[in-house]
């Protein structure tokens, strides 16, 4: 498939695979949903093919039972690493889980040693990696999963569409990581990462069809290029780095969102969605291995209430805040208490940036 502009409509070649034969059709708008997760972002190492144990991405990644016994390296801090090391800890000897990222997982599985290093370089049975310190560590593995994020795919898009991509994964000509600037009827979908998928797309959606129905009119171009730089800009000042520029998470997408909403004038988001996202987000980060135990159902546009998945009995009736609940009723409470006020005291002196993890 191949996208291009030519006389002010959009051309999209694709091939018909049961004809083998392509095919151009023009287009006044066109919407890309191709996603961002089918093309595994592979670091470069130049020893990594002496290794002679199993070496895959996360993407070819399919069940725990395919590394009994083994001890394996889970590479990459991000929700794909920490979801792998803690389903494959069942099953194996030791996991090594490397997360040189900004978020620390707290209680996960003893035979799970998470590790702040940076892998240097791979041997026939191992990962030898440095410490912050400086000190050379040896990491004897069965299997390496990089677990590194994908690479946002643009390859089918004409250069001279508007848009660019940066060698960081991120992309030039967004206003709201969503509509090509130069070329605003275009769109790009999943560009934004560390979010709720769906309700993202959902109030994105919103958004555009106001445009489209003309029930809303989208700043000049210039004020579009104002204010993405100025967003660009404020994510610096707040410690974020330049590969996080699409980031979304907690607090960042409750705000764009809203933004969204009260811009086009469209029905925002039920606050309640937001409230067990940023609940979930601390609980996941405190206690990974147990937070899952529950199913959260939304009751009321303000409330949720949790049901434990063991017993089928109503164990959060949403009557008290659910943080509180959690530390007075689970064993990782106090230590979560501990790490929040430490994190409070992080985000006074970091201009409030809540500590948050990437795909390395």
């Amino acid at each position: 498939m191949y996208v291009s502009r030519e006389n002010d409509e959009w051309l999209v070649t694709a091939k018909d695979v049961k004809k083998r034969k392509e095919f151009t059709q023009k287009f006044d708008i066109i919407f890309i949903c191709t996603g961002r997760y089918s093309v595994p972002n592979w670091p470069k190492y130049d020893t990594m093919k002496k290794f002679k144990g199993k070496l895959l991405h996360s993407h070819d990644y399919r069940q725990p039972e395919d590394y009994i016994d083994e001890r394996i390296a889970v590479i990459g801090g991000g929700l794909s690493g920490v979801d792998i090391s803690q389903e494959c800890s069942k099953y194996c000897k030791e996991i090594i889980f490397v997360n040189n990222g900004r978020m620390r997982f707290q209680n996960m599985f003893p035979n799970v040693q998470q590790v702040d290093v940076k892998v240097e370089e791979f041997t026939d049975n191992s990962i030898i990696a440095r410490d912050k310190c400086g000190n050379r560590i040896e990491y004897q593995v069965d299997t390496v999963i990089m677990a590194t994020g994908y690479v946002y795919n643009l390859k089918f898009v004409d250069p001279n569409a508007g848009i660019k991509m940066n060698s960081d994964g991120t992309i030039d000509g967004l206003y709201r990581h969503l509509i090509n600037i130069e070329h605003p009827s275009m769109a790009l979908f999943a560009v934004s990462n560390r979010v709720l998928p769906l309700p993202l797309y959902h109030q994105q959606l919103l958004y555009l069809m106001k445009i489209l129905l003309g029930e809303y009119n989208l700043p000049s171009k210039k004020a579009m290029i104002l204010d993405t730089e100025e967003d660009y800009r404020q994510r610096l000042a707040r410690g974020l780095r330049p590969k996080d520029r699409h980031t979304l998470e907690v607090e960042m997408m409750e705000k764009y969102l809203n933004k969204l909403a009260q811009e086009s004038m469209t029905k925002p988001l039920r606050k309640v969605v937001m409230k067990l996202h940023r609940d979930l987000y601390t609980v996941r980060k405190m206690d990974i291995s147990n937070y899952k135990r529950f199913d959260y159902r939304l009751i009321s546009d303000d409330e949720y209430v949790a049901i434990d998945k063991h017993t089928g009995m109503l164990a959060y009736t949403g009557r008290q805040g659910f943080l509180d609940w959690y530390y007075k009723n689970h064993p990782i409470g106090s230590k979560m208490n501990e790490i929040e006020t430490e994190k409070t005291t992080a985000n006074h002196s970091n201009g409030g940036m809540v500590e948050s993890n990437g795909h390395p």
